[in-house]
C-alpha cells in the first residue's frame, strides 16, 4: 500500500487515525504496531512473516548480547553480532540478489538496514538493548517509514516511543500540511514529468535525438527529485499525525554546491548510515589520503549495490565516489583559480556556478541509474553531444506533449499545468534553500490567518485532483514511488 494510493488516503489513514486517537495514551504503541502490520499486510501479505521474523530474531539476539549491566564486549557479544548481521544480510541477499526468490518484499532494503543499525549500536554500547518487544516492534514496523525510509536510528525515537504521546491541534495541521504538499509534489509534478521520460523511452534509445536525450535525462532527474521529496514530506507528515518526529531525509539537494554537499541533502538518513556503518569502520579519513579515497569509493559502491542489481548501479555509485575524490583532490586548485580571478568562492555568482556544475554531474550519473543497460546509458550520454542544434526542437516538444495526454486535456493546457506546478515546486525549494525573507515558505503557511491557510490547502487539493485526473485520462491512482523499488 502506497501513500499516494486511494486505499491509503481515503480508507486506511482516516480509519487508523480515528482508532489511534481514541486509544488510551498508554496503549498507542499497541495500536501503532497493529496498524503498521495491517498496513504492510494489505500490500505484502505474503511477506509479513519475513518482517516479523526479522523483528523477533534481532530482538532475541540483542537481548542475549548484554544480559547484565556488567557484561563487557567480548567473544559472546561479537558472535551474536555476527549472527544477527548474517541473518539480516542473508534475508536481504536471498530476496534481492540471489535470483531465487519469486519477488522482492516491499521496503526490505530499508528495514534490514535499520535493524542492522540498531544491532550494531547495541553492540557498540551506544544504546541499551530494548527490553520491550512491543517498543522494538513498533520502531521497526512504523508505517510512515517502513517502505521507503527514512532509516531512523533507535536513539532518535526511543524516548518518544517510551512515553505517552499527546497530539495537539497544531501538530495535526502540520502533519496534514506536509501530507498535502508531499502528495502534490508526487502527483502533480513527479508523475507528470515522468510521463515525458516514459514517452521518450518508448521511442527507443537507438533512435533518440540530441534534443530528446537532454529532455529525457533532465525529465528523469526532476521526476526522481519531486517523487522522493514528495514521499519524504508525506512520511514526515504521517509521523507528525502520530505525535512522532522522523529524521529529515531530503533537503533541496539539487541546490548543492558540491557532490559532498549533495549527499548531505539527498537521502540523508541513508548517507548517514553509510558514513556511520561503512565509511568510518573502513577507516574514514584517519589513515591518509590514499586510504580515504579508497574508503570513499568502496562506500559508494556499497550504495550502488544497495540500490539494485546490475552494472549500471555499480557505475552510478562509482561515479559519485569518483566525483567526491576529484572534488577533494582539486579543492585547493579551484580555490587558487577563484583567487586569481578575484571571485569570492561564496559569492552569488560562484554559488550559482557550483550548483549548476553539481547538478550536471548528478544528472549524468542518473542516466546510468535509470537505464536498463550500460549500452542504453552510454547512447543517451553520447547522443546529448552528437548533433547539438535547436532545429526541430519545437516539433519534438509538440510531439511529446501530444503523447502525454491525448485522452484527456489539450496538450497546451496540459503543458501549462505542468510548467505552473513545476515552477511552484522549484520556487518553494529555492525559498527553503536560500532562506527567503521570513523563512521557509512552507513553514510560513502556518503563520497565515486560518482562512488563508485553508484556501491554500484547498488550492493544493484541487491541483492534486487534476493530477490524479490526468494519470490515464481519467481519475486514476498515482504511479508507484520510485524508491519503493529499492
Amino acid at each position: 500500500m502506497l501513500f499516494s494510493s486511494f486505499e491509503f488516503l481515503f480508507r486506511f489513514l482516516p480509519v487508523f487515525l480515528v482508532i489511534y486517537y481514541l486509544t488510551p495514551k498508554k496503549l498507542r504503541n499497541v495500536t501503532l504496531l497493529g496498524g503498521s502490520i495491517v498496513f504492510y499486510t494489505i500490500g505484502e501479505a505474503g511477506y509479513i512473516t519475513i518482517l516479523l521474523a526479522c523483528v523477533l530474531v534481532n530482538y532475541t539476539l540483542t537481548r542475549l548480547m548484554y544480559r547484565k549491566n556488567t557484561d563487557g564486549r567480548g567473544i559472546r557479544q561479537k558472535r551474536l553480532l555476527l549472527l544477527a548481521l548474517g541473518y539480516d544480510l542473508g534475508v536481504l541477499f536471498f530476496f534481492k540478489y540471489s535470483g531465487l526468490a519469486s519477488g522482492l518484499p516491499l521496503g526490505i532494503s530499508f528495514y534490514t538496514f535499520q535493524i542492522m543499525a540498531y544491532v550494531i549500536d547495541v553492540y557498540r554500547g551506544r544504546i541499551p538493548a530494548e527490553q520491550s518487544l512491543l517498543r522494538l516492534g513498533t520502531y521497526l514496523t512504523m508505517f510512515p517509514q517502513l517502505i521507503s525510509g527514512p532509516i531512523t536510528n533507535y536513539a532518535d525515537v526511543r524516548v518518544a516511543l517510551g512515553r505517552e504521546r499527546t497530539i495537539k491541534a497544531r501538530q495535526l495541521e502540520e502533519g496534514m500540511k506536509l501530507l498535502i504538499i508531499g502528495l502534490a509534489a508526487k502527483v502533480v509534478i513527479a508523475d507528470r514529468i515522468g510521463t515525458l521520460w516514459n514517452s521518450i523511452r518508448m521511442i527507443g534509445f537507438d533512435s533518440i535525438s540530441t534534443k530528446l536525450a537532454w529532455m529525457g535525462a533532465f525529465a528523469y532527474s526532476l521526476q526522481l527529485y519531486f517523487d522522493f521529496s514528495g514521499y519524504s514530506l508525506m512520511a514526515l507528515g504521517a509521523a507528525e499525525l502520530l505525535g512522532l518526529q522522523l529524521t529529515t531525509n531530503f533537503d533541496t539537494p539539487y541546490f548543492s554546491r558540491s557532490i559532498r554537499e549533495f549527499w548531505g541533502r539527498w537521502h540523508i538518513s541513508f548517507s548517514s548510515w553509510l558514513k556511520d556503518y561503512v565509511y568510518i569502520p573502513l577507516g574514514g579519513n584517519r589513515k591518509g589520503k590514499a586510504r580515504k579515497y579508497l574508503n570513499l569509493l568502496l562506500t559508494f559502491l556499497v550504495s550502488g549495490v544497495w540500490h539494485g542489481v546490475g552494472l549500471t548501479y555499480l557505475i552510478w555509485g562509482a561515479l559519485h565516489g569518483v566525483y567526491q575524490i576529484a572534488g577533494d583532490a582539486t579543492d585547493r586548485l579551484r580555490g587558487r583559480v577563484y583567487a586569481a580571478l578575484h571571485i569570492s568562492r561564496t559569492g552569488r555568482l560562484a554559488c550559482a556556478w557550483q550548483c549548476l556544475c553539481t547538478f550536471a554531474l548528478v544528472n549524468a550519473a542518473w542516466v546510468f541509474f535509470r537505464a536498463a543497460s550500460v549500452h542504453d546509458a552510454l547512447y543517451v550520454l553520447t547522443a546529448q553531444f552528437r548533433n547539438v542544434s535547436l532545429t526541430g526542437l519545437l516539433a519534438d516538444i509538440r510531439a511529446i506533449a501530444a503523447s502525454f495526454n491525448a485522452k484527456s486535456l489539450l496538450s497546451a493546457a496540459f503543458l501549462a499545468f505542468v510548467l505552473l506546478a513545476l515552477a511552484g515546486g522549484v520556487l518553494l525549494d529555492c525559498a527553503r534553500r536560500f532562506k527567503a525573507p521570513g523563512g521557509d515558505l512552507s513553514a510560513r503557511m502556518l503563520s497565515l490567518p486560518l482562512i488563508f491557510r485553508w484556501l491554500l490547502y484547498y488550492a493544493l487539493a484541487a491541483f492534486i485532483f487534476a493530477g490524479f485526473l490526468m494519470n490515464n485520462g481519467y481519475f486514476a491512482t498515482a504511479a508507484n514511488f520510485l524508491y519503493n523499488n529499492f
